[in-house]
């Protein structure tokens, strides 16, 4: 999700500097030349797509959100390894388990106010994560 979000971010970004780059460029050529109408009609709705593009980067904020997913995803790995090292060194007790746990629990409920949801379109895309371990089932007559 979060190169999804980058990849928007610079698509707005590289499109909006094109069109202004296009609009400047033009802009110096009226002064040397006169312009039919149709082309003037062509530059100012140029204008119109690059000022909705530099809008739409600033309201959406694609880089921001790709931050934060990008950092969620660091923290959803840090709760990986936290488990994974809590199941290769066997706890002493009950209480040592419990408490590990707890650790684990306070981790996993901290990220999601931190990260952004990943949009229901995103999860129907992947499928099922993991395949069923017992297989399909069947029905006894």
């Amino acid at each position: 999700m979060a190169l999804r979000c980058r990849r928007r971010s610079s698509g707005f970004a590289a499109g909006g500097a094109g069109i202004a780059a296009a609009i400047g460029v033009l802009v110096l050529l009226s002064a040397r030349y006169q312009f039919p109408d149709w082309a003037k009609i062509v530059i100012a709705a140029l204008s119109l797509i690059g000022a909705g593009l530099a809008t739409i980067q600033g309201v959406l904020k694609p880089a921001e959100d790709s931050e934060k997913h990008h950092n969620g995803g660091l923290k959803y790995g840090a709760v990986i390894r936290e488990i994974a090292s809590a199941t290769a060194i066997p706890p002493r007790n009950r209480s040592e388990a419990e408490e590990r746990l707890k650790h684990i629990r306070e981790m996993l409920d901290a990220i999601p106010g931190e990260a952004p949801a990943i949009p229901q379109r995103v999860w129907r895309n992947l499928g099922p994560l993991t395949p069923d371990p017992i297989g399909p089932t069947s029905t006894n007559e």
